[in-house]
């Protein structure tokens, strides 16, 4: 057997088609490690996820549901590859993907940015979840100081992504296990302790648009609880890397809620925030201190 080179880690809650269909994307490879997770999905399921065969799969199974923040912690303990990457399961990699992985196998960098599409899940037709990305690439140049901070510090989804497993290691990086916007915090540091990087235009990834899915129903008060805890940590990065200007106002966030469910929704979300408000800050702050001493990686661009 090949030495694992790459590994894939995706969390799976009880759409075995959809996982399918991101299954049928991955190339077969010797050197590349896919990791499952599932995360509490129904009993039926679980039968359905028995009956997938495929070279150098793992399955792993965590009940009961704890979110993806806790699935790709799991995926990442397991992980053997020289470099990592996350999908969903209701996504899937571009034709390109293996040539991809063929010319960046032996690359130094810390961490590899692509840019990704986006289709409507069951019409294939375009849609709306690759916004902004082709435009933050477009503003990286090597010759402008810190141009790459646009896709660096502005896109914190995992998926448009390759990172060193040593990077991750390294500093120790895991997801926040939130209910939602638990990936955000593992972005921005891996992009905050990179020192290599490399950015590249090629559309490697295709993230579906699902009307049903996490990203488009309404929210529950816990999930905009941990949206705003993730999003006071973004800020205190923001500034510690001099970019004070991308802090994002809390209001934002409470007029969005209100815009998206309404005004008696937000009511009880409200008091559900104060019950959980001292909680919050004690974290916020053992999260400033832990920043204390730590600076930002001067960034290299490498081919």
């Amino acid at each position: 057997m090949s030495p694992i080179a790459f590994s894939i880690i995706i969390p799976h809650r009880n759409a075995t088609n959809l996982l399918k269909r991101c299954l049928n994307s991955i190339p077969e490879r010797n050197d590349l490690q896919i990791i499952v997770v599932d995360d509490g999905s129904e009993a039926k399921t679980i039968e359905e996820l028995k009956r997938i065969s495929r070279e150098n799969i793992q399955i792993l199974y965590s009940t009961p549901c704890k979110g993806a923040g806790h699935a790709r912690n799991l995926g990442l303990e397991k992980a053997l590859g020289k470099w990592i990457l996350f999908a969903d399961c209701d996504d899937f990699y571009e034709p390109e993907f293996n040539s991809f992985l063929n010319d960046n196998i032996d690359s130094c960098a810390d961490c590899i940015y692509f840019s990704v599409n986006s289709v409507d899940s069951t019409t294939y037709s375009p849609g709306p979840r690759n916004f902004s990305y082709d435009e933050y690439i477009s503003k990286f140049n090597p010759n402008v100081t810190r141009s790459e901070d646009w896709i660096l510090f502005h896109k914190w989804e995992p998926w448009n992504k390759m990172i060193s497993r040593t990077l991750i290691q390294k500093h120790h990086l895991k997801f926040d296990e939130f209910t939602k916007c638990n990936d955000m915090m593992f972005n921005i540091m891996v992009s905050f302790y990179a020192e290599k990087i490399k950015i590249i235009p090629n559309h490697l990834y295709c993230v579906t648009y699902n009307p049903g899915s996490m990203t488009f129903r309404r929210t529950k008060p816990e999930e905009f609880r941990d949206c705003l805890w993730a999003f006071k940590k973004k800020n205190i990065i923001m500034h510690k890397i001099g970019h004070w200007h991308w802090h994002m106002p809390m209001i934002i966030q409470h007029r969005f809620f209100i815009k998206k469910e309404g005004i008696l929704p937000y009511f009880r979300l409200l008091a559900f925030y104060i019950r959980h408000y001292f909680a919050m800050i004690k974290a916020i702050r053992q999260f400033k201190k832990s920043l204390k001493t730590v600076q930002m990686v001067p960034k290299k661009i490498v081919d």
